[in-house]
């Protein structure tokens, strides 16, 4: 029996538009800041440590801003004279990691933030008993019931226009607010007539349907699915 991330992981993966996740924009320019300082400061030790090696009166050194393979061989002599190309060796692998950051974070930026229908109805998913029911115990367990708006976002919330999707949010909507003692006055044939029975036939939308319990003989959609045969 599967529970907590797995439920949770299953619905976002067979619907995007509700994989909705933090951005954590605040915490990535961060990191993107201090990279930044660390690469100003290994610049500034790099520049010293050229300016050293310039003025000496080694023979080997006095020519590692003319000759990149004399430079590069330093790295077998003593420490004093391989400085300037251990220092350089740090910035290359601190600038992959500097460059890789931003590109994610220019990414991430691009991304779009959940639409409330779809950000409502998976916080309706967790709590209810007969749909996710996915109570997380740690830290994260609030994200999706009080979001930072600004720092939340959605995998693909082009996704929650197409027809399906609007079937599965209006199903279970429609079943939330009866629940409670509410009724939807307008079933979701009324609204959107023109929505094909061949997607109501769904295997997904059927059995999501299903375990949800918002179908079968005795359930107000029972003519909008098929019956199982």
């Amino acid at each position: 029996m599967t529970a907590g991330y797995s439920v949770l992981s299953f619905l976002m993966g067979a619907y995007p538009e509700v994989a909705i996740f933090r951005r954590f924009g605040s915490m990535n320019a961060r990191n993107i800041l201090y990279l930044q300082a660390e690469l100003t400061s290994l610049e500034k030790q790099l520049s010293d440590a050229e300016k050293a090696d310039l003025e000496s009166d080694h023979p080997d050194r006095s020519i590692y801003s003319r000759d990149w393979r004399t430079l590069a061989e330093s790295i077998e002599a003593p420490e004093d004279d391989s400085l300037q190309w251990r220092i350089f060796l740090k910035i290359r692998e601190k600038l992959h990691e500097y460059n890789a950051a931003i590109l994610q974070q220019v990414h991430l930026s691009k991304l779009h933030p959940p639409k409330p229908r779809d950000l409502r109805f998976l916080v309706d998913y967790m709590k209810i008993p007969s749909m996710g029911n996915v109570y997380l115990l740690g830290p994260d367990s609030d994200i999706w019931e009080k979001p930072d708006l600004l720092d939340m976002i959605s995998i693909n919330p082009k996704n929650s226009d197409n027809s399906l999707s609007k079937l599965v949010t209006k199903i279970v909507v429609d079943w939330y607010h009866h629940s409670v003692g509410w009724r939807m006055r307008v079933r979701y044939a009324t609204v959107n007539p023109q929505f094909p029975p061949s997607l109501a036939s769904s295997g997904k939308i059927l059995t999501f349907a299903k375990e949800a319990k918002i179908w079968g003989p005795s359930s107000e959609h029972s003519g909008l699915l098929p019956r199982s045969a």
